[in-house]
């Protein structure tokens, strides 16, 4: 049990001594969490020696045995993970209420400090306490002199900005989002779209929960600043300087990843004394044009690299001219808008906040000229293959991927089926929405 938490932490010490998020340590946390399934055989075994063989079965409902019991009980319903899907918020607080349980349980069943039950409990609670300590502290000193907006966007997205910049956050990353007036209790993780000193862009889909009682507030009270906080960073991501290309591939809200590594890869460019031999190819899936207003003012700073960034856009649930937004050419399946480019003196987040330090009251999709409109699905091994198409052997490439499970399994098989010795050296970084 005390690996369990300790592997469960966000702040695990773990972390850091081999360099991995607490999110990819969270599977061994859940792996050892199986392991509750062995106080079956110790019931059992107990069950055969006190009352099969010594024929002693009061000995089984003594009260410290009782409450050992029910302890035992209590781990198993811990391994419950399949409320983690259909109600996280409902799982999150049966999980911490289940924990605490149990230890109060383990230590009443075992109360001797002789033998070391107690020990461990003290330990493992000052451990989980520890980290909560933290957490709150983050939460408190990012709270001062600080607030957000939040704005609704076209079908069911919400965009937050915080006023304060939350140090040494890269975009991409990650952080817990406390906004009381929409969740007092409750932090929820959230991608970070772009962190400068204009302030800190989230953006989210909502579903149900939290994200849903934003996009509620978002509507009814359009552009009001409320009391907001956040705890992190969180994450580890690629260094993209050890890349000749990079592939970003998105679909649908998974897109907050590709544009936070986008605006690293352009920061990365303006900070360079020399011209950069890099290029990225950006893939973007959406289901409507209108999602494509989500992120406007970052496609359109993209634009302004044009000479290391290709941008498409997929559009998979409407035909051309079901979009009224959308005053184009029909040309097969795709649409071509030439844009003259000029090399941006202002770093890609400036150029964004300019535009969203604002009520973001126009997302519509006409307030960009998009590099490449595709309409129809996207087919992830095309959409390699072409990336990849002018590079050679002893390129690096980077091919980091966001969105659903069947995106990324695409992702996956595509680059599993290449031949290793025909194709470029390739990396791959996914990105999963599953905290």
């Amino acid at each position: 049990m005390a690996l369990g938490v300790f592997l469960g932490q966000k702040n695990t010490p773990l972390a850091f001594l081999i360099s991995a998020p607490y999110n990819y340590l969270n599977i061994f946390h859940r792996l050892v969490g199986f392991t509750s399934l062995f106080q079956v055989l110790h019931a059992i075994f107990y069950m055969i020696y006190f009352g099969g063989q010594k024929g002693e079965w009061a000995t089984l409902i003594e009260v410290e045995n009782r409450e050992g019991i029910v302890a035992g009980i209590i781990m198993l319903i811990l391994l419950m993970g399949i409320f983690r899907h259909l109600n996280y918020e409902l799982f999150y607080v049966m999980h911490i209420v289940a924990f605490m349980l149990t230890l109060i349980l383990l230590a009443l069943h075992r109360p001797g400090w002789k033998k070391k039950v107690p020990v461990a409990v003290v330990f493992i609670a000052s451990i989980w306490v520890a980290d909560r300590i933290i957490r709150g502290v983050r939460l408190l000193y990012n709270l001062t002199n600080n607030s957000a907006t939040i704005d609704s966007l076209p079908d069911g997205g919400t965009r937050l900005i915080l006023k304060k910049q939350l140090p040494g956050a890269t975009p991409g990353s990650h952080c817990f989002v406390w906004i009381p007036a929409v969740r007092m209790c409750q932090t929820h993780p959230f991608t970070i779209v772009s962190n400068s000193s204009s302030g800190l862009e989230l953006v989210m889909k909502s579903h149900k929960g939290f994200t849903k009682a934003a996009l509620e507030f978002a509507q009814s009270k359009a552009g009001h600043r409320v009391m907001a906080s956040v705890d992190g960073p969180y994450g580890s991501l690629p260094n993209l300087s050890r890349y000749d290309k990079l592939i970003l591939i998105a679909g649908g809200s998974g897109a907050t990843f590709t544009f936070g590594l986008a605006a690293n890869f352009v920061k990365h460019l303006e900070t360079r004394s020399i011209e950069s031999t890099q290029s990225m190819s950006f893939i973007w899936a959406v289901k409507k044009t209108n999602h494509l207003g989500w992120f406007k003012e970052h496609l359109s700073a993209l634009k302004t690299h044009s000479s290391h960034v290709a941008v498409k856009l997929h559009v998979t649930g409407q035909e051309l001219f079901s979009s009224p937004d959308l005053t184009m050419e029909k040309k097969s399946q795709e649409v071509t808008s030439n844009i003259t480019a000029t090399k941006a003196h202002d770093s890609m987040n400036d150029n964004i906040e300019a535009n969203t330090s604002g009520n973001s009251s126009d997302d519509s999709p006409d307030a960009v000229e998009y590099e490449e409109v595709v309409y129809g699905k996207m087919i992830p091994e095309n959409t390699i293959l072409q990336a990849m198409q002018h590079l050679n052997k002893n390129s690096r490439v980077l091919i980091a991927a966001c969105g659903p499970v069947s995106l990324l399994d695409a992702v996956a098989t595509t680059v599993g089926s290449l031949d290793v010795a025909e194709v470029p050296i390739i990396e791959v970084h996914y990105e999963k929405f599953d905290w």
